[in-house]
């Protein structure tokens, strides 16, 4: 189980008092949309969340989970990229979006992603033992290949704690099943944290 959750609700972005877009109290347009993530200097209106997220995430050696939350297009995907971004050296983060799964497909998702994240961040002497079972492999003990695979990746990564980033996290609830239920995902994720 996770001891604590902690939750941060966004709310119209906000400019600083110096003319730069991080910390003043009045709004500012919404550079928030639907086309893609606001990065770099898109990006701005966030810095109360960002620095909650951080010291948070810092100050937790293990069990932590962090819900963002708030309407659409308010800047939750891109919090979580800049976050992503912003963290690579303290943590080995991974993102994905859990939109139109089915169970198979999340579990191949999160492996491959963890396995790209791990081969660009590690030496390739540490990370070339770390491979994605092929599908039908997966198909046929997608758990057992899932744990397997993992038990490899924590042991690779001891010093940079994985942070696992799944935007659209309401939807995993919707995955369709295929070789392996919803719970066996929810148990396997929460032994992992």
């Amino acid at each position: 189980a996770i001891p604590s959750v902690q939750n941060v609700s966004l709310d119209a972005p906000l400019a600083d008092s110096r003319g730069s877009p991080h910390n003043r109290r009045s709004s500012v347009p919404n550079p928030y949309g639907v086309s893609s993530p606001a990065l770099g200097d898109r990006f701005y209106g966030r810095s109360t969340e960002y620095g909650a997220i951080i010291d948070y995430l810092r100050n937790q050696f293990y069990h932590a989970a962090i819900l963002i939350w708030g309407q659409n297009r308010i800047g939750k995907t891109s919090l979580l990229h800049s976050l992503a971004e912003h963290l690579r050296d303290a943590f080995l983060p991974v993102f994905i979006d859990t939109l139109s799964m089915t169970t198979l497909q999340f579990l191949n998702c999160l492996m491959t992603s963890i396995q790209k994240k791990l081969q660009s961040t590690m030496p390739p002497s540490s990370a070339h033992h770390i491979n994605v079972p092929k599908l039908q492999r997966l198909r046929r003990d997608a758990l057992g290949q899932f744990h397997t695979f993992m038990e490899k990746v924590q042991q690779t990564t001891r010093d940079l704690p994985l942070l696992l980033i799944l935007d659209e996290f309401q939807h995993l609830a919707d995955l369709r099943e295929e070789d392996v239920s919803r719970s066996e995902i929810f148990n396997s994720l929460r032994s992992l944290v």
